[in-house]
């Protein structure tokens, strides 16, 4: 999670303000998202909201193929392979998170862009 400070105007006091995102920063090269999966949609697509990375899947959740074509649309969008991923939580829900390691450090920017590219 990214935290910043900043300066209240009324008092000296100090907050600290957390801010959720879809994509949580583990180490320099792990990384956690935060997953919610539209099966059985006409279109792939990946979309960023405040929470979610929310991510429209053909397949249907039958026999494990939409969590195959997840996996397979990552693979090709964030150029790792599917060694790299793993389902941490969420195999048989709509909202999953799952672990992501690269090969070189990259930063939570990095990855939106390649997410929506």
């Amino acid at each position: 999670m990214i935290s910043s400070k900043y300066r209240c105007l009324a008092s000296s006091r100090e907050h600290i303000i957390i801010m959720v995102t879809p994509i949580e920063k583990k180490t320099e090269y792990e990384f956690a998202l935060k997953v919610e999966v539209k099966p059985n949609s006409n279109n792939q697509d990946i979309k960023i909201d405040e929470n979610h990375v929310l991510i429209a899947l053909k397949s249907k959740p039958i026999k494990n193929k939409a969590n195959k074509e997840l996996l397979q649309l990552l693979k090709r969008r964030l150029n790792i392979s599917t060694s790299q991923m793993e389902i941490v939580s969420g195999h048989k829900s709509r909202s999953k998170i799952i672990n992501v390691i690269f090969n070189e450090p990259k930063s939570q920017d990095e990855i939106m862009r390649e997410l929506l590219s």
